[in-house]
């Protein structure tokens, strides 16, 4: 069995043969100058560790870090209990004595004294990153086991750019073969998956979807009902199966709670506010509130649309493509908004007060009910190719391709 000082070296060697596909989301060295400890959170699968080896090759072409001042350490591989990272960092000042370390810990929430092991090298002014995310700790709270001294990275599924990335396809659109070729895998995305480990394996599709219902299985079945003990199994999949289905609209959790009772389950309406809550802390949903109002009814959008084509029948491309875009601003944005009125809905505005509408079938029928009220700065977004019939607009029109791969 390998001693620490062995492992270390050995997960060096590993991590420099290791391949990987970079993410489009960069990671700033400017970050390294806070003092802070570092984490990559958001769901399972997205993608963190693959990330953390990309911060580790950006570290090493900004010549802040070389391949022997790499600690990594997998604690998906450690037996449940405490750790000794007194050891950890004696056994690498045994191998490197004039090196100055730093310390990327993979899924740290194995770990009984995490928080006190990372303080300790912390404290001492080692560089620490980190991911976390199972029922024990979610990742959306490893920022308050720190006390301000956590720097959080956010990692998504993919986006459209990444996904032609990792699928290796040319986002060129000079002929009708590549546009057609183009939409073709728009529609794979848009209607099918995100998550890179699935995307890879997109020659499989009962993998595919085996994959999916893992995540699903693990991240909001058991990491909900372990995490918060939530004993009403039928109602959170009750909620679960109604945002899956009522994404991108607005919900109202009393007339769910009565449509809940009148399965003869008993009314709790609190249950579903905090279930609703909770499927927010794992990443599932995300709420959008409007901009100007303060009731709580709000419109909710999906981490990914392969939880809706795995559980519901149909295409559904407005819901799909609207969600796309949502995901795809909130990369962009720390905060999005909507305006919804009974003379008319904004889709988003972002932080800068820019408002987009979208809208996945633009023709004539639907034309004048969707853009009638957008201003000349406000930006429309559709699916189809309707300016290609020479139509004048006022405002800014982009195709999805445009708008999602152009920088």
């Amino acid at each position: 069995m390998l001693d620490m000082k062995e492992k270390i070296v050995q997960k060096q060697h590993v991590l420099q043969q290791t391949p990987y596909i970079r993410r489009e989301q960069s990671f700033d060295l400017d970050v390294m100058k806070l003092d802070k400890i570092i984490s990559i959170v958001w769901p399972r699968r997205s993608g963190k560790t693959t990330y953390m080896l990309q911060i580790i090759d950006t570290l090493i072409q900004g010549v802040l870090l070389t391949w022997s001042q790499v600690v990594y350490i997998d604690f998906n591989d450690h037996i449940w209990g405490e750790y000794d990272f007194e050891d950890l960092l004696r056994s690498y000042m045994n191998i490197y004595p004039e090196q100055q370390p730093m310390f990327f810990f993979d899924e740290i929430q194995e770990v009984e004294n995490m928080r006190s092991g990372v303080f300790f090298l912390h404290n001492l002014w080692y560089q620490v990153f980190m991911t976390g995310s199972n029922s024990k700790i979610l990742s959306s709270e490893l920022s308050t086991h720190f006390r301000g001294k956590n720097y959080e990275i956010q990692i998504t599924p993919l986006d459209f750019r990444e996904y032609c990335r990792f699928r290796n396809i040319s986002p060129e659109r000079k002929s009708y073969i590549q546009q057609g070729s183009l939409h073709k895998h728009f529609l794979e995305f848009m209607t099918r998956w995100g998550y890179p480990e699935i995307v890879l394996s997109h020659s499989n599709t009962f993998l595919q979807k085996k994959l999916l219902k893992t995540y699903m299985d693990i991240m909001i079945y058991k990491d909900l009902m372990e995490r918060y003990n939530i004993n009403d199994e039928y109602a959170l999949k009750f909620m679960i199966m109604k945002l899956i289905s009522a994404h991108t609209k607005q919900i109202n959790i009393s007339k769910l709670n009565n449509e809940l009772a009148s399965k003869g389950r008993s009314k709790n309406k609190n249950l579903l506010y905090h279930i609703l809550d909770h499927l927010t802390s794992v990443f599932f949903v995300d709420t959008l509130q409007q901009q100007y109002k303060k009731q709580w009814f709000r419109k909710v959008y999906l981490l990914d649309n392969s939880y809706q084509t795995i559980t519901l029948q149909g295409e559904n491309y407005g819901q799909k493509f609207e969600n796309v875009i949502y995901r795809y601003l909130k990369k962009k944005n720390d905060h999005i908004s909507f305006i919804s009125s009974t003379q008319y809905e904004i889709d988003f505005i972002d932080d800068h007060g820019i408002r987009y509408q979208v809208c996945w079938e633009w023709n004539d029928e639907n034309n004048l009910r969707e853009t009638w009220h957008l201003w000349p700065k406000d930006i429309f977004i559709y699916g189809t190719d309707y300016r290609s019939q020479k139509h004048e607009t006022s405002f800014k029109a982009f195709p999805y391709y445009e708008f999602l791969l152009e920088k």
